[in-house]
């Protein structure tokens, strides 16, 4: 990163670069929600499809061609623009494996088989049960799950970025330069060089990096209790949907603070305890703390939680961080030089043993080697 004094900084050395506000996360009126297996997804208007590649178009990305084979899944408009149908899309249809393509129906039912085509006639697949060639109406289809066929491999070793357009477009990739000062290239599922106009740029968050996204680790041990902590029952069953979750609230839903779309963090309901290998290697670890957006909907009920972070088992917030509903966020920094075990805990607030609406985000939580 160069900036206008002429300092220059490595991108390694980098946590984001925010570059404009967010306009929308979900798709826009008539645009899909595409999820390609390279992790890239995009918000577009379907315009055109073959049996080798989709073509999409939007403001942000422009004109693209999408190899087939890279799709994992698409939600049609409108359940595109729709929170609660978006979350059920990522979260369990993305995530269930099956040896067949599955077009899920707007009446609830669903046809398993191989899609041949997706344009704008709709879907054409041979379905199990009902023959070849049919062709499903765009009105009738919600969403379709492409089985995967090869194993898509690893991004190579190295700094990457996620490049959040405006539109709520995500692209996964290797940076290149702006070329000619307002278009930035990209190595990307969308091919080698993608180009993207730096306007319709949100944010650029960098990986592989000194700063690691906590999302991005596996915690070694996880305790979760509307009571006390139980290892023979940690979460009620009934209550899995208030799970701890990666770069989401516990809900499910984006993290949003203050207006403020959040690339990376860790949603999670009062009380859960993450624990966090260490090994010396880290440095410090820095997170903006708070209430997730759902918890501070009017109601009766004015939640709050405790935040603490344990290191090597010592608090290093006192006796612990009360954040209410109604605070704004707050930044934690906490000192991991030769470290060895960390663990973010979000424990009652101001009523022990009241855990109504306790959702709780460490939002941009990261560690720097």
């Amino acid at each position: 990163l160069v900036t206008s004094s002429g300092r220059r900084i490595p991108l390694a050395e980098l946590h984001s670069i925010r570059l404009a506000r967010l306009e929308h996360y979900h798709a826009g009126p008539d645009e899909a929600r595409i999820v390609l297996r390279t992790g890239e997804v995009l918000n577009a208007k379907i315009t055109g499809g073959d049996d080798e590649s989709l073509t999409l178009r939007s403001i942000s990305l422009g004109a693209v061609a999408v190899p087939l084979e890279l799709v994992r899944g698409i939600l049609f408009s409108p359940a595109s623009q729709e929170p609660l149908r978006v979350r059920a899309f990522e979260q369990h249809r993305l995530v269930v494996e099956s040896e067949d393509d599955v077009v899920f129906l707007n009446t609830g039912g669903q046809a398993k088989g191989t899609v041949e085509r997706v344009d704008t006639t709709g879907v054409l697949m041979d379905a199990e049960g009902l023959g070849s060639g049919i062709n499903l109406d765009p009105s009738r289809v919600e969403s379709l799950v492409l089985t995967e066929l090869d194993a898509i491999p690893p991004p190579p070793p190295g700094t990457r970025a996620l490049v959040r357009l405006r539109d709520g477009s995500l692209l996964h990739g290797t940076l290149g330069k702006f070329q000619g000062g307002d278009r930035l290239r990209l190595d990307c599922g969308l091919g080698a060089g993608f180009e993207v106009t730096a306007r319709e740029i949100a944010s650029i968050t960098i990986r592989g990096g000194r700063c690691v996204a906590l999302s991005e680790l596996e915690p070694t041990t996880t305790r979760q209790a509307f009571g006390a902590f139980d290892a023979e029952q940690p979460l009620f069953p009934w209550d899995e949907r208030f799970s701890w979750k990666r770069n989401r609230t516990c809900l499910g839903d984006p993290i949003v603070l203050s207006d403020e779309f959040h690339e990376s963090g860790l949603g999670v309901h009062s009380r859960t305890e993450l624990r966090y290998k260490l090994e010396g290697a880290y440095t410090t670890f820095r997170s903006l703390v708070a209430m997730d957006e759902s918890a501070r909907e009017p109601s009766s009920v004015r939640p709050s939680v405790t935040f603490q972070v344990l290191v090597d088992g010592t608090p290093r917030l006192g006796d612990g961080l009360l954040v209410r509903s109604d605070d704004d966020p707050r930044m934690v920094e906490v000192d991991l030089d030769g470290a060895q075990e960390l663990v973010l805990v979000v424990d009652f607030g101001d009523e022990l043993g009241v855990h109504a609406r306790g959702r709780a985000v460490w939002a941009d939580a990261y560690l720097v080697r």
